[in-house]
């Protein structure tokens, strides 16, 4: 044979490998994209690894969950090796016997295709990754045992597929005779799913936190398998492309506003509630206060910037605060706003809502008295109370609303707000509210009465972002002045008697589609709002914080207040970025990045326009002061392992209290910067500080 004829060969053979594959991983186009997208979504997000580290660590309390994790696991590696191999028998009907490299191809990857993504959990977890890494040492072995037992069971699986007929003397379930079999998985998968929707409409929380995410989560994609195998069997017998009409009816229903089942929840405003600008609210709060200070010193106000960024940020935010009242009982009379952004707000609403629970507001010192601080055992009781909140399982609830709820409301036609995922992140933190012993009615109440002039509690400020202008709309109970006009407030969009409460106005500023859906506000004669993720404009909230603080800049000059403002970030290292997919993914990429990097600037433009927002008389000296009129408290993250979503692990918790800050702490050789911040907050509300 000559060279040319041995090259023609060749690329005929290379030319039948590639056809043949492509034929095959055609055929099972479902299983392999199913495949593919459950590797990355049980890999890859720092959410999922934390489930990881939470279910090893907390084995004798989550044994359940565990279980049903691998239950879930191996339905769905069932669900695709059968599906697969339904498909190609229609497809292929010699594929049992064919020697055809087609036919081989067809026999292997179902299961391949099965085996796959669990797998992909096996290694991540026997081969640790830097952010796994992060988790500290003391968990790699447990993530090592199971991921070598995961690692067991699937190649136990993969043996049983193969070797199945040498076992049970048969060729499978699909010969004549076996159709009872069949029928018997048609009607589990069926069932499977209208059974859990049932039960989540009786127990939309304690259920989801009892089974865990992982198990919804595996059950679903299972459930996805089976139903878009079968979709494309019908669609092979009949004709009708079923899937597509399935979607195609989907988006015809979104296009109907009164489809639309994600409301935001109201709560009943007192009718001639009034409704005052932030200067005048700001002056009447002075007022209240008497400016009073230890030795006469200036009276420090503070406005707070609650960075966004989930269940981390909320931890932060609400940690951050509720030391700080441990430590100084009347911190929050100084604190005259907090502009909060999603997970922030989430963590604001949280402590403002905890100053009227009646075990610590008895602690709390008139308005216009004097603070006493003391050093105490940390974590003090409300930072107790804040961990035992956020401890819960809050992504559970949300994970199973939007699986078997949420999705199945894309196509039915007649709305129900029940259905509503962010209601059940709702539902879910009133439920750990109520499971640490406090009253639903302080988290629920009014976000524009819970604040007064008089009261002991910060005016909550809380930022989202309307969708079809791009601008800020904030809850708030007062108007803040934007350019020559006040900046949109939910209540413009809602009824003059409905606001919203402190716990929906958080979670719809933490509203970061797809996770949460966009919320809508209407009422009887107002325009109809959509609002979704304050991030979105600004992640820090410090723009919002910084338009409160111009606004109220000359009464606080007057009255001989000093303003400062503390912003509560994350602070994670800048990553170069993949450049895959960069013509799809690029402007993705672009948005998400840039509101974090709206952030920086508005940090930066602060540090400059703060300089000289102290009382007149002491202006000189605050702008030189090392401690001046900017405090940052960073939450840091070089290796990005913060979990976005809703549920912490116990380590991840004290990570984040450690970092908080202690002042005790600023006394070392090389302190960490949030202890001396919180060391200079104290002795700044106290006056003396010389115990700390």
């Amino acid at each position: 044979m000559s060279i040319k004829d041995g090259a023609a060969a060749l690329l005929k053979r290379i030319w039948y490998v590639i056809a043949s594959t492509y034929h095959a991983l055609a055929v099972l186009k479902i299983q392999l994209f199913v495949a593919l997208a459950t590797v990355v979504l049980l890999t890859q997000p720092p959410q999922i690894l934390e489930i990881y580290q939470i279910l090893l660590d907390d084995f004798a309390n989550r044994w359940l969950q565990v279980v049903l994790a691998l239950l879930g696991l191996g339905m769905f590696t069932f669900m695709q090796w059968y599906s697969g191999r339904l498909i190609t028998l229609k497809v292929e009907p010699d594929m049992l016997h064919g020697a055809s490299l087609r036919s081989q191809l067809l026999r292997i990857l179902p299961r391949f295709l099965a085996v796959l993504p669990v797998l992909g959990v096996a290694l991540v977890l026997i081969l640790p990754s830097p952010a796994l890494e992060e988790m500290g040492n003391t968990s790699l072995w447990r993530l090592r045992v199971a991921g070598g037992l995961v690692l067991v069971m699937q190649i136990a699986a993969l043996l049983l597929m193969i070797y199945r007929t040498q076992m049970f003397g048969t060729a499978g379930v699909y010969e004549p005779g076996k159709r009872a079999f069949s029928s018997r998985v048609i009607g589990l998968f069926t069932a499977l799913p209208i059974v859990l929707f049932l039960a989540l409409l009786l127990s939309p929380v304690a259920l989801p936190q009892a089974l865990g995410t992982l198990f919804f989560t595996t059950i679903f994609l299972s459930v996805l398998v089976f139903a878009l195998s079968g979709a494309s069997l019908f669609s092979r017998r009949t004709g009708f492309p079923l899937t597509f009409f399935v979607l195609g009816w989907g988006i015809l229903l979104s296009f109907v506003p009164a489809h639309d089942n994600h409301r935001v929840r109201t709560a009943p405003v007192p009718e001639g509630h009034r409704t005052v600008a932030i200067s005048e609210a700001f002056a009447g709060w002075l007022e209240a206060r008497r400016a009073v200070t230890p030795d006469g010193a200036p009276f420090p106000v503070y406005v707070i910037a609650a960075e966004g960024g989930g269940i981390y940020a909320a931890h932060h935010a609400a940690s951050f605060l509720a030391r700080l009242h441990d430590l100084c009982p009347g911190f929050s009379n100084h604190v005259f706003a907090i502009s909060g952004i999603s997970g922030g707000s989430v963590g604001a609403s949280l402590f403002s809502a905890l100053l009227e629970a009646p075990e610590f507001k008895a602690d709390l010192p008139p308005v216009d008295g004097a603070i006493t601080c003391a050093p105490k055992d940390l974590p003090g009781p409300m930072e107790q109370k804040v961990e035992e909140i956020l401890s819960q399982d809050l992504l559970s609830p949300l994970v199973a609303a939007t699986l078997f709820k949420d999705i199945p409301q894309r196509i039915f036609p007649i709305p129900f707000e029940s259905l509503d995922r962010a209601r059940a992140l709702e539902d879910a933190i009133a439920s750990a509210w109520e499971k640490a012993g406090l009253d639903a009615a302080d988290l629920t109440a009014p976000l524009v009465t819970a604040w007064s002039a008089d009261g002991k509690r910060p005016a909550l400020v809380l930022n989202t972002t309307r969708v079809s202008t791009g601008e800020r709309v904030i809850a708030a109970p007062f108007s803040v002045p934007l350019s020559d006009a006040p900046m949109p407030r939910t209540r413009d969009f809602l009824n003059d008697t409905e606001g919203l409460s402190l716990l929906s106005a958080g979670v719809l500023s933490a509203r970061f589609t797809y996770i949460t859906p966009a919320g809508t506000l209407s009422s009887d004669t107002k325009p109809i709002a959509r609002l979704v993720d304050g991030g979105y404009f600004e992640n820090s909230g410090i723009d919002t914080a910084m338009d409160m603080i111009e606004a109220i800049r000359s009464v606080a000059q007057h009255r001989g207040a000093e303003i400062r403002l503390i912003s509560l970030q994350y602070d994670s290292e800048v990553q170069a970025g993949s450049l895959a997919l960069n013509e799809s993914l690029a402007p993705i990429r672009t948005l998400l990045t840039t509101r974090v990097n709206r952030g920086v600037l508005a940090e930066r433009r602060a540090a400059t326009r703060m300089t000289g927002f102290c009382r007149a008389a002491g202006g000189a000296r605050c702008a030189s002061d090392a401690r001046g009129p900017l405090r940052v408290s960073r939450l840091t993250d070089a290796e990005g392992t913060l979990p976005l979503g809703w549920l912490l692990s116990r380590r991840t918790s004290a990570r984040i209290r450690a970092e908080i800050g202690q002042p005790a702490g600023c006394d070392a050789k090389n302190p960490p910067a949030n202890d001396c911040l919180m060391q200079t907050l104290v002795r700044e509300l106290s006056g003396d500080g010389a115990a700390f």
